[in-house]
């Protein structure tokens, strides 16, 4: 159905990734989706040429947070010997300027502080924003995931293994 409605012969093809997770990919080549795509915003190496967030009602924010953070974010995760304890970090990339927003709109709503930026070694233009703790990481999940019904599960899953002390 999905690939009649697209008018593509191309397959689609299910794999399990190593947590178990089912995912579908496809790939096909329509340039009239491609033009439709990129006029609404979307386009490939965003994360190199995105300045701005773009201008959608306040309410509307987090999922658009997640949805990039879900594209171009990473959490993870690891025991520290020297204080026998887990530690968490979460991590988004993208340009200064994009991520200054962010941050902004991260420190107003969850109420944390700010976070130093970081440039990605091996790409220019690309910047790293990272969070760690637990209480600011709970922070910005409650945020990221209020009112949610779509999100990579893999990601949402990972934030709900973090608990408080």
């Amino acid at each position: 159905m999905f690939q009649n409605e697209l008018k593509i012969d191309d397959l689609i093809y299910h794999s399990i990734d190593k947590d178990g997770n089912g995912k579908y990919t496809f790939k096909f080549s329509n340039e009239k989706i491609v033009r439709d795509l990129n006029k609404n915003g979307v386009y490939t190496c965003k994360s190199l040429t995105l300045e701005h967030v773009p201008n959608i009602r306040k309410n509307l924010m987090n999922h658009f947070i997640r949805g990039y953070f879900d594209g171009d974010g990473s959490i993870c995760s690891w025991y520290d010997k020297y204080d026998n304890r887990q530690r968490y970090c979460m991590e988004i990339l993208g340009t200064k300027k994009f991520l200054l927003q962010i941050q902004e709109i991260l420190c107003s709503e969850c109420h944390i502080k700010e976070t130093k930026l970081h440039d990605v070694n091996h790409t220019q233009g690309l910047t790293r924003i990272s969070h760690r703790g637990i209480k600011n990481l709970i922070k910005i999940r409650e945020y990221l995931y209020k009112n949610s019904t779509v999100f990579l599960t893999y990601k949402h899953n990972r934030f709900y293994n973090i608990q408080p002390l």
